[in-house]
């Protein structure tokens, strides 16, 4: 089953400068960093630009404030990445210092960053990154947007210069708006992470997974606390190396199919 949609796939194809890191628990004394940049580190990079393009805030001025990345939650409602890179994991060792006011004492200590670090695939000048963002075109988009979303959008891709924590260097080689159709049911084939509950059975083979923030149920900011999704990256380990996988989409599923690439997410975050 398909049908003609009211989305459209923003794609960015950006080179690594080293790499990146993003960690999982941010107050943990061995700060582990996941293996790729998740959902809401993605709609962070992409806001960034596009809140100096629109002359947007930092912060929201609600009570509790929140990150301004939460105005395009109605507008970009899933993201992707492909990890098209060899990936390695280092622990850097840095020396922290922090007071406290109540006993007028400066403390320090040794704490280890892990990071991910990004070596060009054979044939290839340097690492790659490539980034899909589902966008809903609806009343939203203009509302929030304004006039020519569509090319400020572009702007936005063109304009990312990091993808994670402010040292994770990015540069933008190729971005575009691309046509798909959704599929609700059926097999394919994907080279894009995506949420485990989206496919049933698991697939076969290699692959990473990881426990991603739920950008649908939890104002972009402060993850601590917040509920987990699991995703599935497709990525050989053993061959340090991009694959696909394939996919048959449960009944919670749905699937994306441009003339380039195919992603996988779920369906109550498009709302159908």
């Amino acid at each position: 089953m398909s049908s003609a949609s009211s989305f459209l796939l923003l794609y960015v194809k950006a080179a690594l400068s080293w790499g990146f890191s993003c960690r999982i628990v941010p107050l943990s004394k061995s700060r582990l960093a996941l293996k790729a940049p998740p959902p809401s580190t993605l709609i962070g990079a992409l806001t960034y630009p596009l809140a100096k393009l629109l002359n947007w805030p930092e912060m929201e001025t609600i009570n509790p404030p929140v990150s301004t990345a939460n105005k395009l939650r109605k507008v970009i409602v899933s993201a992707h990445a492909r990890l098209n890179f060899s990936l390695s994991e280092s622990f850097d060792i840095n020396r922290v210092y922090w007071y406290y006011a109540a006993k007028g004492e400066t403390r320090s200590d040794a704490i280890a960053l892990e990071k991910i670090y990004a070596s060009p695939l054979p044939g290839k000048i340097y690492p790659e990154i490539n980034l899909v963002y589902i966008v809903k075109q609806d009343d939203n988009i203009n509302r929030i947007l304004g006039e020519k979303w569509d090319q400020k959008l572009l702007l936005a891709g063109w304009g990312i210069t990091r993808v994670g924590q402010k040292e994770s260097l990015v540069i933008p080689r190729k971005v575009s708006l691309e046509k798909a159709k959704m599929h609700f049911k059926g097999e394919f084939e994907t080279s894009y992470y995506f949420p485990a509950r989206a496919c049933e059975p698991l697939p076969a083979g290699l692959y990473l997974q990881e426990n991603f923030v739920d950008i649908s149920s939890i104002e972009i900011g402060d993850y601590a606390v917040s509920k987990k999704e699991p995703f599935i990256i497709p990525y050989s380990i053993e061959n340090f190396e991009p694959i696909s996988v394939r996919v048959k989409l449960s009944d919670e599923g749905v699937a994306f199919v441009s003339e380039k690439f195919v992603i996988i997410t779920l369906r109550q975050w498009i709302g159908r």
